[in-house]
């Protein structure tokens, strides 16, 4: 059943400042790609305009979730981001020295980027049942601290040390966000 305050509680202009990059981003591609032969500057274009449709198809899929639906997901996605990230140390194909990509057929997907969200989801949901029940403390920042070194520390062992960093930067806004 379609709920109609989706299309009125919608941030209309973020979609089309959004919109209006990704047409910027495929008008710069094809001028970078324009001295290409023309079979090569279609193909970048082309793929680029099929991932930019399935980011808009992804959007609408999450934005027609209800939060409540995410957060009860919430540690099954970190935990899935989790086994994803093990899997890359067994079969991972190594790109620019990092061995931190699963190909899947004709696609390659890099599961540190689906960590991250994962980690986010994670702490939100720890943050939603801790924030008022107890006096907040030292300890307590030591769970959430634990949910963010697992994924960290998978990242490191693929030898890529700066999206293991920004591990370190979500744990870090957590703390600033949630305050002791």
């Amino acid at each position: 059943m379609f709920d109609r305050r989706l299309v009125t509680h919608f941030n209309w202009p973020l979609l089309i400042v959004a919109l209006a990059l990704a047409m910027a981003g495929l008008f710069n591609l094809h001028s970078a790609t324009s001295s290409f032969d023309t079979q090569s500057q279609t193909s970048f274009v082309h793929a680029q305009l099929v991932w930019n449709g399935v980011g808009l198809a992804v959007l609408v899929l999450v934005v027609s979730l209800h939060y409540r639906h995410l957060q009860s997901l919430s540690y099954f996605f970190y935990l899935a981001s989790l086994a994803a990230l093990l899997l890359v140390l067994w079969i991972g194909k190594v790109v620019a020295g990092h061995q931190s990509w699963i190909a899947l057929g004709p696609i390659t997907i890099q599961p540190t980027e689906f960590a991250k969200l994962g980690l986010i989801f994670a702490l939100s949901r720890y943050s939603v049942y801790r924030f008022g029940t107890v006096e907040r403390s030292l300890m307590q920042m030591i769970p959430p601290l634990l949910l963010m070194a697992l994924p960290t520390a998978l990242v490191v062992l693929q030898g890529d040390l700066g999206s293991s960093l920004f591990f370190g930067l979500l744990y870090g806004t957590y703390v600033l966000t949630r305050g002791l």
